[in-house]
Formats: C-alpha cells, sequence, structure tokens
C-alpha cells in the first residue's frame, strides 16, 4: 500500500479487497472520515491499533482473512452498524465476546 493514501484525509469509502494483503499500517487511524472499509478476502491475521480513531466508520468487512481475535476499539466506534467477520478463525473468546456485544449493540456482526 503506497504511503500517500494516508494523505487523503477526505476518503469515505475504500475497497482493499482480494488485495494479498498480509498487514495493514498503524496509520489507518488517519482516516477519520472513512465511512466504508472493506477488507475482505485478504491475509490478515492481526489489525493494528487506531480503530478508535475511525469515528465516522460505518461498515467494515473482515470477511475470509485468517483473524483470531480483533482490537476491542473496534466495537467502540459510535458510527459503526455493520462488521462482517465470517470466514476467520476467531478464538472461541473472541467468538463469546462478539456474540454478546451483538445482542447489547445497534451493530449487525456476522459470524459464521
Amino acid at each position: 500500500m503506497p504511503p500517500t493514501i494516508f494523505d487523503l484525509p477526505v476518503l469515505l469509502s475504500l475497497n482493499l479487497s482480494h488485495n494479498h494483503l498480509s498487514t495493514l499500517p498503524a496509520e489507518i487511524y488517519r482516516w477519520q472520515r472513512l465511512e466504508e472499509l472493506d477488507l475482505s478476502y485478504n491475509r490478515l491475521s492481526v489489525l493494528p491499533w487506531g480503530w478508535g480513531e475511525l469515528y465516522s466508520l460505518r461498515r467494515l468487512d473482515l470477511r475470509n482473512n485468517h483473524l483470531r481475535t480483533i482490537p476491542l476499539e473496534i466495537l467502540t466506534i459510535p458510527s459503526l452498524n455493520y462488521l462482517d467477520l465470517r470466514g476467520n478463525p476467531l478464538s472461541p473468546e473472541t467468538r463469546h465476546l462478539l456474540q454478546v456485544w451483538r445482542t447489547q449493540a445497534q451493530t449487525t456482526i456476522l459470524l459464521d
């Protein structure tokens, strides 16, 4: 991913699916106006911190990666109303936490 992509402060939607990404730079927090982010069908096994800064994020697609856990700050994004985690080998603890959160939040969380 070119570093200049983080110099787009008014970026609203970004589709990085099917790019064989195995890591994400920690600078994701710079996309504070981002509303939709599609990271599906990559090779992500760890997500960086900084998700709490993405206060405009409404939709996050993380389908079919290699995630066993996610940063809990993702669940604190107030505008998030859709989170897709299907196709990830989530740990039993993470899966349980997400199931509990799903019953209490206004967020659609899709799991296998």
